[in-house]
């Protein structure tokens, strides 16, 4: 009962019973990280998938966890490795941390940022080392770092345990929070050389536990409608004018950033500025259920695909029959979803050493056909999803007609299950 003392117990659909210590806690319980309450997991998903409504924190407290227990029993099968207690708690800290930066709808942010501010070149990582360092400024916790032996120099393993090293990775060694001999501690959150982490380990059970699955839902174009401003003071909130700071922008000031979340929705649906209107039309057909219509699905035969989005609209539109000329360039959205395991189109397991029970103290790699001969000859998969905006029958077969030539012309395997994606939402463009 001695590691309940003074530490906080979490209910955790997955896990279970999580017990966290002070200085974690007192991470949790302050604005920065509670904001991810509101930042949904699996984007728009939950549009369709009701039951995929888990948030970035509880799968930050999640990874906290697993870092923490994969850590304590590493030390006590392998005490010659040194583990501290100062390592669990940075690699806990740097856990429960690794998702500070994420903005609305998690990984759909960072397709917006890609095309609002592409010079911004915005990672989440980086994002939530400047969130971090803001938390704890912020809030004062300062003390109880050092308190809790929390030095200079574990601050910076627990941003590199998050975002890499500062140096060149071709450096002998890269890293300054730790020295070579404590390398392993770097593949436990994120892992560069295998991909293989307790992040994805988490949300694989959590995302499967939530029957969700990882649709995209673009608000791309209904974001660029919005301004952020930021208000001076203790108040400081996210409100918004036109002809202010753009919202793609916000990142750059923590304090605003704190305040954005997924209830931008929300703030755009009632707000009176006559800008957001095109905006809030689109809020109103996510209210009213009026998706737009799945169309059908295509994989490039070589499984690469070397054509964009936009290219891929043209393309559609060019094979219309004469009859169709009452369908819109504007009426068809291709959104193009790319698959791996971590490793693009490489198998993690060439990067996973393995011990065997004839010689357990050697690690070793392990064939891919030492493994199963069922394993996939492709690690990476690219497929498009072809929407129509109106959602007029006529229309819908009309791009279905044209998608069938497209395969045909471009070398493309057309998808049969169509029934299957057919309700999943693609609203990443504007009614005109």
């Amino acid at each position: 009962m001695s590691q309940f003392q003074d530490s906080k117990v979490f209910k955790d659909s997955i896990h279970g019973v999580i017990c966290l210590s002070p200085l974690l806690v007192s991470i949790i319980d302050t604005p920065q990280f509670q904001r991810l309450r509101n930042i949904k997991q699996l984007g728009g998903t939950y549009w369709v998938f009701p039951s995929s409504s888990h948030n970035r924190f509880e799968h930050s407290l999640g990874v906290c966890y697993l870092g923490g227990e994969m850590l304590e029993k590493i030390r006590s099968r392998q005490p010659e490795l040194g583990i501290t207690d100062s390592d669990i708690l940075c690699v806990q800290i740097a856990g429960l941390c690794h998702d500070l930066g994420h903005g609305p709808f998690s990984h759909l942010w960072e397709h917006f940022m890609e095309n609002a501010n592409p010079e911004a070149v915005w990672k989440h990582e980086e994002c939530s080392i400047k969130m971090l360092d803001f938390l704890i400024k912020k809030n004062e916790l300062e003390d109880l770092f050092h308190k809790n032996d929390i030095t200079s120099r574990d601050l910076i393993f627990i941003k590199e345990l998050i975002v890499g090293p500062d140096s060149n990775i071709g450096d002998d060694w890269p890293y300054k929070g730790r020295d070579s001999d404590k390398a392993f501690l770097y593949e436990i959150i994120a892992n560069k050389r295998n991909g293989v982490d307790v992040d994805k380990w988490d949300y694989f059970l959590r995302d499967a536990h939530a029957l969700g699955l990882r649709t995209s839902f673009g608000y791309e174009r209904l974001l660029q409608f919005v301004r952020v401003i930021d208000v001076p003071g203790e108040g400081r909130q996210v409100c918004f004018r036109p002809s202010s700071l753009r919202l793609s922008e916000v990142y750059q000031d923590p304090s605003v950033y704190t305040r954005l979340n997924d209830s931008i929705l929300d703030i755009i649906g009632t707000s009176y500025e006559p800008e957001l209107e095109p905006a809030q039309k689109l809020v109103e057909r996510l209210e009213r259920r009026q998706l737009y219509t799945f169309v059908g699905a295509a994989s490039p035969c070589d499984g690469r695909l070397q054509i964009s989005d936009s290219d891929i609209e043209k393309k559609l539109i060019s094979y219309l029959d004469p009859k169709d000329s009452f369908i819109q360039p504007s009426d068809v959205v291709v959104t193009s979803i790319h698959v791996n395991f971590g490793q693009g189109d490489k198998n993690p397991l060439e990067f996973v050493r393995f011990y065997t029970k004839c010689n357990p103290d050697v690690a070793k790699p392990i064939r891919k056909e030492e493994i199963s001969k069922m394993l996939p000859d492709r690690f990476t998969e690219e497929v498009i999803h072809v929407h129509s905006k109106r959602r007029d029958s006529a229309i819908v077969e009309a791009l279905k007609r044209c998608l069938d030539k497209f395969c045909e012309d471009n070398l493309f395997l057309r998808h049969a299950a169509e029934n299957w994606f057919s309700t999943v939402p693609a609203l990443n463009g504007v009614d005109k």
